[in-house]
Protein backbone atom coordinates (compact mmCIF):
# COMPACT_ATOMS: atom_id res chain seq x y z
CA UNK A 1 0.00 0.00 0.00
CA UNK A 2 3.01 2.42 0.99
CA UNK A 3 4.42 1.55 -2.61
CA UNK A 4 1.30 2.51 -4.49
CA UNK A 5 0.69 5.55 -2.51
CA UNK A 6 4.36 6.54 -3.42
CA UNK A 7 3.83 5.35 -6.86
CA UNK A 8 0.66 8.00 -7.12
CA UNK A 9 2.48 10.75 -5.38
CA UNK A 10 5.07 10.51 -7.70
CA UNK A 11 3.30 10.02 -10.92
CA UNK A 12 1.40 13.66 -9.56
CA UNK A 13 4.21 15.76 -8.14
CA UNK A 14 7.48 14.27 -10.73
CA UNK A 15 6.24 15.75 -13.59
CA UNK A 16 5.46 19.05 -11.86
CA UNK A 17 9.11 18.98 -10.52
CA UNK A 18 10.45 18.11 -13.89
CA UNK A 19 8.80 21.16 -15.45
CA UNK A 20 9.79 23.04 -12.38
CA UNK A 21 13.48 22.16 -13.10
CA UNK A 22 13.89 22.62 -16.47
CA UNK A 23 11.87 25.83 -16.28
CA UNK A 24 14.05 27.47 -13.59
CA UNK A 25 17.46 26.18 -14.71
CA UNK A 26 17.18 25.81 -18.31
CA UNK A 27 18.75 28.70 -20.04
CA UNK A 28 15.62 30.42 -21.90
CA UNK A 29 14.78 31.61 -25.06
CA UNK A 30 14.93 35.14 -25.06
CA UNK A 31 15.85 35.46 -21.88
CA UNK A 32 12.37 34.64 -20.58
CA UNK A 33 11.66 31.90 -17.99
CA UNK A 34 8.83 30.20 -17.77
CA UNK A 35 6.21 31.05 -14.50
CA UNK A 36 6.29 28.95 -11.82
CA UNK A 37 3.20 26.95 -11.14
CA UNK A 38 2.76 29.11 -7.66
CA UNK A 39 3.35 32.35 -9.35
CA UNK A 40 0.90 31.97 -11.76
CA UNK A 41 -2.26 34.09 -10.99
CA UNK A 42 -4.41 31.67 -12.82
CA UNK A 43 -3.37 28.70 -10.99
CA UNK A 44 -3.37 30.84 -7.65
CA UNK A 45 -6.53 31.53 -8.10
CA UNK A 46 -7.90 28.34 -9.62
CA UNK A 47 -6.00 26.38 -6.79
CA UNK A 48 -7.67 29.12 -3.97
CA UNK A 49 -3.85 29.39 -2.32
CA UNK A 50 -3.06 32.83 -0.66
CA UNK A 51 -0.59 35.20 -0.86
CA UNK A 52 1.75 33.83 2.53
CA UNK A 53 0.85 30.58 0.85
CA UNK A 54 2.78 31.61 -1.95
CA UNK A 55 5.55 33.29 -0.33
CA UNK A 56 5.95 30.08 1.71
CA UNK A 57 6.76 28.18 -1.58
CA UNK A 58 8.80 30.68 -2.86
CA UNK A 59 11.22 30.62 0.00
CA UNK A 60 11.41 27.00 -0.24
CA UNK A 61 12.02 27.17 -3.76
CA UNK A 62 14.42 29.79 -3.40
CA UNK A 63 16.33 27.92 0.00
CA UNK A 64 16.58 24.90 -2.16
CA UNK A 65 17.65 26.17 -5.70
CA UNK A 66 21.43 26.71 -4.91
CA UNK A 67 21.63 22.77 -3.97
CA UNK A 68 19.48 22.13 -7.16
CA UNK A 69 21.69 23.89 -9.29
CA UNK A 70 25.33 22.13 -7.79
CA UNK A 71 23.53 18.61 -8.07
CA UNK A 72 22.05 19.32 -11.95
CA UNK A 73 25.73 20.55 -12.75
CA UNK A 74 27.43 17.55 -10.92
CA UNK A 75 25.52 15.34 -13.02
CA UNK A 76 25.85 17.31 -16.10
CA UNK A 77 29.54 16.66 -15.68
CA UNK A 78 29.30 13.21 -15.02
CA UNK A 79 27.20 12.69 -17.89
CA UNK A 80 29.43 14.45 -20.16
CA UNK A 81 32.49 12.52 -18.83
CA UNK A 82 30.09 9.30 -19.21
CA UNK A 83 29.71 10.07 -22.69
CA UNK A 84 33.21 10.28 -23.28
CA UNK A 85 34.06 7.07 -21.76
CA UNK A 86 31.62 5.07 -23.70
CA UNK A 87 32.90 7.08 -26.94
CA UNK A 88 36.50 6.10 -26.41
CA UNK A 89 35.71 2.49 -25.39
CA UNK A 90 37.06 2.34 -22.56
CA UNK A 91 36.59 -0.90 -20.45
CA UNK A 92 33.26 -2.49 -19.29
CA UNK A 93 34.35 -2.40 -15.60
CA UNK A 94 35.26 1.45 -15.89
CA UNK A 95 32.06 2.27 -17.44
CA UNK A 96 29.96 0.60 -14.92
CA UNK A 97 31.88 2.71 -11.72
CA UNK A 98 31.24 5.55 -13.71
CA UNK A 99 27.52 4.16 -14.75
CA UNK A 100 27.19 3.96 -10.77
CA UNK A 101 29.01 7.48 -9.71
CA UNK A 102 26.47 9.09 -12.12
CA UNK A 103 23.13 7.43 -10.95
CA UNK A 104 24.31 8.32 -7.37
CA UNK A 105 24.35 12.13 -8.60
CA UNK A 106 20.98 11.60 -10.25
CA UNK A 107 19.71 9.97 -7.10
CA UNK A 108 21.09 13.09 -5.23
CA UNK A 109 19.66 15.82 -7.64
CA UNK A 110 16.12 13.23 -7.42
CA UNK A 111 16.44 13.63 -3.34
CA UNK A 112 17.09 17.25 -2.74
CA UNK A 113 14.28 17.89 -5.96
CA UNK A 114 11.80 15.36 -4.12
CA UNK A 115 12.04 16.93 -0.40
CA UNK A 116 11.71 20.41 -1.62
CA UNK A 117 8.17 19.47 -3.13
CA UNK A 118 7.43 17.82 -0.02
CA UNK A 119 8.10 20.83 1.97
CA UNK A 120 6.10 22.89 -0.92
CA UNK A 121 3.39 20.29 -0.36
CA UNK A 122 3.10 21.10 3.20
CA UNK A 123 2.39 24.51 2.88
CA UNK A 124 -0.56 23.44 0.60
CA UNK A 125 -3.93 22.65 2.75
CA UNK A 126 -5.43 18.84 1.89
CA UNK A 127 -8.14 20.37 -0.04
CA UNK A 128 -5.38 22.25 -2.28
CA UNK A 129 -3.28 18.98 -2.77
CA UNK A 130 -6.11 17.37 -3.93
CA UNK A 131 -7.11 20.57 -6.47
CA UNK A 132 -3.21 20.77 -7.48
CA UNK A 133 -3.64 17.18 -8.48
CA UNK A 134 -6.69 17.91 -10.18
CA UNK A 135 -5.44 20.71 -12.20
CA UNK A 136 -1.76 19.23 -13.15
CA UNK A 137 -3.78 16.32 -14.84
CA UNK A 138 -6.49 18.46 -16.76
CA UNK A 139 -2.69 20.35 -17.67
CA UNK A 140 -1.38 17.55 -18.87
CA UNK A 141 -4.40 15.58 -20.25
CA UNK A 142 -4.27 18.92 -22.47
CA UNK A 143 -0.62 19.34 -23.42
CA UNK A 144 -0.54 15.72 -24.59
CA UNK A 145 -4.09 15.98 -26.54
CA UNK A 146 -5.64 14.14 -24.40
CA UNK A 147 -9.40 15.71 -23.36
CA UNK A 148 -11.52 14.16 -20.44
CA UNK A 149 -13.14 12.83 -22.92
CA UNK A 150 -10.93 10.50 -23.32
CA UNK A 151 -10.08 9.64 -19.98
CA UNK A 152 -13.47 9.15 -18.05
CA UNK A 153 -12.49 8.44 -14.58
CA UNK A 154 -9.94 11.57 -14.38
CA UNK A 155 -11.07 14.89 -13.22
CA UNK A 156 -12.29 17.64 -15.00
CA UNK A 157 -10.26 21.05 -16.22
CA UNK A 158 -11.65 23.79 -14.51
CA UNK A 159 -13.80 25.77 -17.09
CA UNK A 160 -13.56 29.51 -16.73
Amino acid sequence: MRVARRHRVNRVWAPALLWLLVALLATPAHGQRPTPWWQSTQFQKDLGITSDQVAKVEAVFQATLPELRARLDELKKLETKLSHLIEADADKAAVARFVDKTEAARGALNKVRTLMLVRMRQVLTPEQRARFSELHAARDRHRHGRGPDRSPSAPTAPTK
